[in-house]
């Protein structure tokens, strides 16, 4: 079985055919929101490699395989080594659940009361949909998973009216 072919960002939104770019600007924007908020700032080797890796269009599956076969810029290898190799990237994942629940403080966040039907108007109304957006991103090879994430991880953890309409308070200011 042959390598199956990586999908730009333009062909995955082509091809689900229901979210639009900025969607998937919003879905990275949670994802690094979700990330630092589980795991913290990064690691400067991590870093690095993240940067090169986005420099040179390189795949989590191309980074692997470059690794497996010692094609991989002296620098990079090194700070490959300095996170704890290939298996050092995924100490940096999310969960479908921890995803969904980061989307939503971060929606908030941005746009308060307005925050669903930002939502809305990107077909995005249940956290079903972000699933669907970080699955094909996957399929896509621009994400990666572990073997135990499924698309079922994103099922029904909110109710999206309970969560960003009913829910809503309105931040008030220290001293007001």
């Amino acid at each position: 079985m042959g390598k199956r072919d990586s999908k730009s960002l333009a062909q995955v939104i082509h091809e689900l055919g229901r979210y639009p770019l900025e969607a998937f600007d919003f879905l990275k924007e949670a994802l690094d929101y979700t990330v630092h908020h589980v795991h913290g700032e990064p690691a400067p080797a991590w870093k690095r490699i993240v940067d090169w890796m986005h420099q040179h269009d390189i795949s989590p599956e191309d980074l692997t395989r470059r690794c497996r076969s010692r094609k991989l810029p002296c620098e990079i290898a090194k700070a490959l080594q300095m996170i704890g190799g290939i298996e050092g990237l995924d100490s940096r994942h999310v969960s479908g659940p921890q995803l969904c629940l980061g989307l939503r403080e971060l929606a908030l966040k941005k746009w308060g009361f307005l925050a669903s039907d930002v939502l809305r108007h990107w077909n995005i109304v249940t956290t079903r949909d972000v699933g669907e957006m970080v699955f094909a991103l996957i399929d896509a090879d621009l994400l990666q998973r572990r073997s135990d994430d499924s698309i079922e991880d994103f099922d029904d953890q909110y109710d999206f009216d309970e969560a960003f309409d009913r829910a809503y308070r309105i931040p008030v200011a220290a001293g007001a």
